[in-house]
Protein backbone atom coordinates (compact mmCIF):
# COMPACT_ATOMS: atom_id res chain seq x y z
CA UNK A 1 0.00 0.00 0.00
CA UNK A 2 2.60 2.40 0.75
CA UNK A 3 4.39 1.42 -2.63
CA UNK A 4 1.62 2.51 -4.50
CA UNK A 5 0.85 5.60 -2.21
CA UNK A 6 4.49 6.43 -3.30
CA UNK A 7 4.22 5.61 -7.10
CA UNK A 8 1.00 7.66 -7.37
CA UNK A 9 2.75 10.28 -5.35
CA UNK A 10 5.86 10.50 -8.03
CA UNK A 11 4.25 10.36 -10.93
CA UNK A 12 1.95 13.47 -9.74
CA UNK A 13 5.23 15.58 -9.07
CA UNK A 14 6.90 14.60 -12.00
CA UNK A 15 4.19 15.37 -14.36
CA UNK A 16 4.02 19.19 -12.81
CA UNK A 17 7.74 19.03 -12.52
CA UNK A 18 7.89 18.09 -16.81
CA UNK A 19 5.14 20.80 -17.10
CA UNK A 20 7.05 23.52 -15.04
CA UNK A 21 10.17 22.36 -17.06
CA UNK A 22 8.25 22.88 -20.66
CA UNK A 23 6.60 26.07 -19.70
CA UNK A 24 7.75 29.24 -21.81
CA UNK A 25 9.26 31.72 -19.51
CA UNK A 26 7.25 34.75 -17.89
CA UNK A 27 6.94 37.82 -20.02
CA UNK A 28 8.54 40.63 -18.01
CA UNK A 29 6.95 44.20 -17.92
CA UNK A 30 7.89 46.46 -21.09
CA UNK A 31 9.96 43.46 -22.82
CA UNK A 32 8.89 41.36 -25.64
CA UNK A 33 7.66 38.09 -26.13
CA UNK A 34 10.33 36.66 -28.43
CA UNK A 35 11.88 34.39 -26.18
CA UNK A 36 12.08 30.93 -27.61
CA UNK A 37 9.74 27.87 -26.94
CA UNK A 38 11.15 26.01 -24.27
CA UNK A 39 12.37 22.18 -25.30
CA UNK A 40 10.08 19.43 -24.85
CA UNK A 41 11.34 16.44 -21.69
CA UNK A 42 11.54 13.63 -23.46
CA UNK A 43 13.42 11.27 -20.59
CA UNK A 44 13.89 11.50 -16.81
CA UNK A 45 16.28 10.52 -14.67
CA UNK A 46 15.60 9.91 -11.33
CA UNK A 47 17.90 9.38 -8.31
CA UNK A 48 17.04 8.41 -5.28
CA UNK A 49 18.40 8.27 -2.12
CA UNK A 50 18.50 4.84 0.22
CA UNK A 51 18.09 6.60 3.66
CA UNK A 52 17.80 10.31 4.67
CA UNK A 53 21.38 11.24 6.28
CA UNK A 54 22.80 14.36 7.72
CA UNK A 55 20.48 16.71 9.35
CA UNK A 56 17.55 14.94 8.47
CA UNK A 57 18.79 11.45 10.32
CA UNK A 58 19.38 13.56 13.38
CA UNK A 59 15.73 14.98 13.06
CA UNK A 60 14.04 11.42 12.46
CA UNK A 61 16.38 9.95 15.50
CA UNK A 62 15.17 12.85 17.86
CA UNK A 63 11.54 12.30 16.69
CA UNK A 64 11.54 9.02 16.81
CA UNK A 65 12.68 9.05 20.67
CA UNK A 66 10.00 11.21 21.74
CA UNK A 67 6.98 9.47 19.79
CA UNK A 68 4.32 7.44 21.93
CA UNK A 69 3.37 4.55 19.61
CA UNK A 70 0.46 3.64 21.40
CA UNK A 71 -1.35 7.34 21.63
CA UNK A 72 0.41 8.41 18.00
CA UNK A 73 1.76 11.61 20.24
CA UNK A 74 4.60 13.96 20.56
CA UNK A 75 5.07 15.63 24.09
CA UNK A 76 3.97 19.43 23.51
CA UNK A 77 8.13 20.44 23.38
CA UNK A 78 8.96 18.38 20.61
CA UNK A 79 10.01 21.35 18.50
CA UNK A 80 12.36 22.31 21.02
CA UNK A 81 13.67 18.94 21.90
CA UNK A 82 14.28 18.05 18.61
CA UNK A 83 16.47 21.52 18.06
CA UNK A 84 18.08 20.71 20.96
CA UNK A 85 18.97 17.39 19.84
CA UNK A 86 20.55 18.66 16.31
CA UNK A 87 22.43 21.88 17.76
CA UNK A 88 23.94 19.29 20.02
CA UNK A 89 24.78 16.94 17.10
CA UNK A 90 27.81 17.19 14.64
CA UNK A 91 25.86 17.42 11.70
CA UNK A 92 24.51 21.02 13.29
CA UNK A 93 28.49 21.98 12.40
CA UNK A 94 28.93 25.97 13.00
CA UNK A 95 25.53 26.69 11.73
CA UNK A 96 23.95 29.55 13.30
CA UNK A 97 20.40 28.37 15.62
CA UNK A 98 18.34 30.35 13.14
CA UNK A 99 19.85 28.91 9.99
CA UNK A 100 18.90 25.53 12.13
CA UNK A 101 15.46 26.42 13.05
CA UNK A 102 14.86 27.33 9.49
CA UNK A 103 15.95 24.11 8.40
CA UNK A 104 14.69 21.78 10.33
CA UNK A 105 11.92 22.99 11.46
CA UNK A 106 9.45 22.40 8.55
CA UNK A 107 11.13 19.27 7.94
CA UNK A 108 10.11 18.21 11.59
CA UNK A 109 6.61 19.28 11.17
CA UNK A 110 6.26 17.13 8.35
CA UNK A 111 7.57 13.87 9.49
CA UNK A 112 5.79 14.48 12.94
CA UNK A 113 2.45 15.03 11.48
CA UNK A 114 2.94 12.08 9.67
CA UNK A 115 4.12 9.97 12.43
CA UNK A 116 0.45 11.36 14.22
CA UNK A 117 -1.42 9.41 10.97
CA UNK A 118 0.67 6.69 10.25
CA UNK A 119 2.77 5.78 12.96
CA UNK A 120 6.24 5.44 13.67
CA UNK A 121 7.16 4.47 10.55
CA UNK A 122 7.25 7.05 9.71
CA UNK A 123 10.22 8.04 11.11
CA UNK A 124 12.22 5.41 9.96
CA UNK A 125 16.18 6.09 7.71
CA UNK A 126 14.82 4.49 5.09
CA UNK A 127 11.23 3.44 3.43
CA UNK A 128 9.37 0.64 3.73
CA UNK A 129 9.68 -0.56 0.73
CA UNK A 130 12.94 0.15 -2.04
CA UNK A 131 11.51 3.02 -4.05
CA UNK A 132 14.07 2.28 -6.99
CA UNK A 133 12.67 -1.33 -7.59
CA UNK A 134 8.62 0.45 -7.24
CA UNK A 135 9.81 2.83 -9.97
CA UNK A 136 11.42 -0.05 -12.32
CA UNK A 137 8.52 -2.14 -12.03
CA UNK A 138 6.51 0.22 -13.08
CA UNK A 139 8.97 1.50 -15.73
CA UNK A 140 6.47 0.88 -18.45
CA UNK A 141 3.20 2.61 -16.91
CA UNK A 142 4.98 5.81 -15.60
CA UNK A 143 6.98 6.16 -19.26
CA UNK A 144 3.24 5.94 -20.69
CA UNK A 145 1.54 7.79 -18.40
CA UNK A 146 4.08 10.67 -18.69
CA UNK A 147 4.68 10.07 -22.54
CA UNK A 148 8.36 9.78 -21.90
CA UNK A 149 10.90 7.96 -24.01
CA UNK A 150 12.74 6.90 -21.59
CA UNK A 151 12.81 6.51 -17.71
CA UNK A 152 16.30 5.50 -15.65
CA UNK A 153 16.30 5.16 -12.33
CA UNK A 154 19.68 5.13 -10.35
CA UNK A 155 21.25 5.68 -7.10
CA UNK A 156 22.00 9.44 -5.84
CA UNK A 157 25.67 9.95 -5.65
CA UNK A 158 27.47 12.21 -2.97
CA UNK A 159 26.82 15.29 -6.00
CA UNK A 160 23.24 15.14 -5.29
CA UNK A 161 21.88 17.02 -2.38
CA UNK A 162 18.35 17.18 -2.99
CA UNK A 163 17.39 13.40 -2.96
CA UNK A 164 16.13 12.18 -0.37
CA UNK A 165 13.86 9.01 0.27
CA UNK A 166 10.25 9.55 -1.06
CA UNK A 167 11.68 12.50 -3.16
CA UNK A 168 14.56 11.35 -6.25
CA UNK A 169 16.86 14.22 -7.67
CA UNK A 170 15.33 15.01 -11.56
CA UNK A 171 17.49 15.19 -14.45
CA UNK A 172 14.98 16.19 -17.72
CA UNK A 173 16.54 14.65 -21.21
CA UNK A 174 15.03 17.37 -23.28
CA UNK A 175 14.97 17.12 -27.67
CA UNK A 176 17.49 18.73 -28.11
CA UNK A 177 19.92 17.41 -25.93
CA UNK A 178 18.31 13.80 -27.07
CA UNK A 179 18.90 14.86 -30.69
CA UNK A 180 22.49 15.74 -30.15
CA UNK A 181 23.33 12.66 -28.13
CA UNK A 182 21.76 10.61 -31.43
CA UNK A 183 24.14 12.74 -33.76
CA UNK A 184 27.26 12.01 -31.79
CA UNK A 185 26.10 8.76 -31.30
CA UNK A 186 26.11 8.50 -34.91
CA UNK A 187 28.97 9.69 -35.78
CA UNK A 188 30.89 6.76 -33.98
CA UNK A 189 32.12 8.97 -31.50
Amino acid sequence: MEAQKYLESTVSSLRSAIAKQEAPPKKKKGKAADAPKPPKVVGVRLAVAPAFSGWRAVVLEALAGLFDAASKTFPDTVFKDVLAALAASPEAGDMPAKKLKQLAMPFTKFKSDQARVGGAIALGLKLPFDEASVIEENMEYVKATLKLQSLSVGPAGADVADAFPGTPNITYETEAVAEATAAVEGMGV
